[in-house]
């Protein structure tokens, strides 16, 4: 269970840094959440994260006590207004309009605190051997990190990053423990949606890091980024315009950055899912097992 704890410990490192960069919304009037220029219906999905936000300043920091049902419940609350589609992902509509600061630096530093505080939760209850109560929560905390995930590229690469400690804690379980997290847990999304929404967050920022100076490469930047959405699930598919993305960096960093970070994190994560679903599949289809081979 050692490496276990580090990953816990790497992801309460990652949102100690967080919520330094920002005060939560406990701390600022409502108005705050609000900008002229944004459409109103962006505004609107913002103005759905005050209560959620809210709700996490109730959690002491990562370096006090955890209380587990405090914790659940606000998750559940999370959860609950997602599942109604009162919680979505609002797309950036300007320059700075990124998880990287102001308001949605708020909701995505809520979420990670919420998504750690419960992972740890689970970490406990894994080195208490309640495996199955460790097996609920980090699936719980993994649907956390759904929330708000396609938000913009900041938000899609931390989410995966987060997502992706919770899945390494969970490939050290049992493989009956891992088909069962399969069993709680959404992992249905598919490569090729994946990549589709991340490609249109690429074409909305690169759109925004407009620069007269790298303007020549822009054909080849939107035909590159445009790839990112048909990309087969091969290494070689994924190498090759990974190297092509790696080419464009140098002539125009600001519009290429963000989307070759986005296609490492997904190749990543898809390739963690494929090999806990794998495990899964061993566990319900070994000779001991009574249940149903998972489809």
């Amino acid at each position: 269970m050692t490496g276990n704890g580090l990953g816990i410990g790497a992801l309460i490192g990652a949102s100690v840094t967080l919520l330094v960069l920002t005060k939560l919304s406990a701390n600022q009037p409502q108005d705050s959440f609000r900008a002229p220029e944004m459409p109103r219906e962006s505004y609107d999905q913002i103005k759905a994260y005050i209560e959620p936000v809210r709700l996490v300043d109730q959690l002491g920091p990562p370096s006090e006590a955890v209380n587990p049902q405090l914790v659940r419940s606000i998750a559940d609350r999370w959860l609950s207004l997602q599942s109604k589609g009162l919680l979505q992902s609002p797309k950036p509509c300007l320059p700075d309009d990124t998880s990287r600061d102001g308001v949605r630096l708020q909701i995505a530093s809520a979420r990670a605190r919420l998504g750690i505080q419960l992972s740890y939760v689970a970490h406990q209850e894994a080195v208490q051997g309640n495996t199955k109560g460790a097996v609920q929560d980090y699936s719980t905390a993994y649907r956390v990190f759904e929330v708000f995930k396609y938000a913009d590229l900041t938000s899609v690469t931390a989410a995966m990053g987060y997502q992706a400690v919770i899945m390494d804690s969970v490939e050290k379980l049992a493989p009956e423990d891992q088909r069962d997290f399969v069993k709680l847990t959404p992992l249905s999304e598919s490569w090729d949606s994946a990549l589709r929404r991340i490609s249109q967050l690429c074409v909305v920022e690169a759109t925004f890091d407009y620069n007269p100076a790298t303007e020549y490469y822009r054909q080849k930047i939107v035909a590159a980024i445009g790839a990112i959405r048909s990309v087969p699930f091969e290494m070689p598919a994924y190498v090759a315009l990974r190297k092509e993305l790696l080419a464009l960096n140098s002539k125009a960093p600001e519009q290429v950055f963000g989307a070759r970070i986005a296609l490492d994190r997904a190749f990543s994560h898809f390739k963690q899912i494929e090999r806990i679903e794998a495990n899964a599949k061993k566990a319900t289809t070994s000779p001991n097992s009574e249940l149903v081979a998972l489809k």
